[in-house]
């Protein structure tokens, strides 16, 4: 006789859990609020009455439920508002401190350097000096050079045990005569960008392309006015 197990497999067959999973509040919000929209795009007016009438209600209902919604909005978020402010309160003086002191420390390390860097010229050019002369005090080339390549220079990239620092060179843009600048470097080309034109990060944009094209070879003048080089950078990680 065969025995039967369809019904101990199912009584032994997993069973999944039975959960109630409620709709999402933001999605029944959004939900609630598309048939809104699509209710407005079936809004005809035909006559007066309904101008005066059915429209300007729809109107104020609809204004009101999204004023309702956005003070509700305000009011929920407002607790995490504060204790944001309370968490900026506590860290952000001490940040703006030890920023302050980073710039501070920057500004001195790149000043030694360019003393260093200047110190290596001069070293460098009395080297070369030498190698051009005749006679007593001169340097053979290859003499020369060795002495060059033992200038203990500064390092670009150091490393300590706990991070790095880089120097490197980066362009910097100042203005020597306001009054000279072009007045087309000072407001926007078309209509379209005027609502969100800013002259300086514009002129900053425009005279570092015309320095890299001069540095380049070609014939091409400054912006009068500006001036860009090169200037020592240093950063830390």
């Amino acid at each position: 006789m065969v025995k039967d197990n369809t019904n101990s497999e199912v009584a032994t067959a997993k069973q999944e859990a039975i959960v109630i999973q409620p709709p999402k509040l933001s999605d029944a919000i959004l939900s609630a609020s598309e048939k809104v929209v699509e209710q407005a795009k079936t809004l005809v007016i035909k006559t007066r009455a309904d101008l005066e009438g059915p429209a300007a209600e729809a109107l104020l209902a609809v204004s009101k439920q999204a004023k309702a919604l956005e003070k509700e909005r305000k009011d929920m978020k407002e607790p995490s508002l504060e204790a944001g402010r309370r968490v900026d309160q506590l860290f952000k003086p001490t940040i703006a401190q030890l920023e302050d002191a980073t710039k501070i420390i920057k500004q001195v390390m790149i000043a030694a350097k360019s003393k260093f860097d200047k110190e290596d010229q001069e070293k460098e050019a009395k080297i070369m000096a030498r190698a051009e002369k005749t006679g007593k005090g001169s340097l053979h080339e290859e003499t020369a050079i060795n002495k060059v390549s033992e200038i203990d220079r500064v390092q670009k990239t150091t490393h300590t045990s706990v991070g790095s620092t880089t120097f490197k060179k980066v362009k910097q843009v100042t203005i020597t005569d306001l009054e000279a600048i072009p007045v087309q470097y000072l407001r926007p080309k078309t209509a379209e960008e005027f609502k969100d034109f800013k002259p300086w990060p514009a002129i900053q944009k425009a005279a570092i392309s015309l320095f890299e094209l001069i540095e380049a070879g070609h014939n091409m003048e400054m912006i009068p006015g500006v001036k860009v080089e090169l200037v020592d950078s240093l950063s830390a990680r």
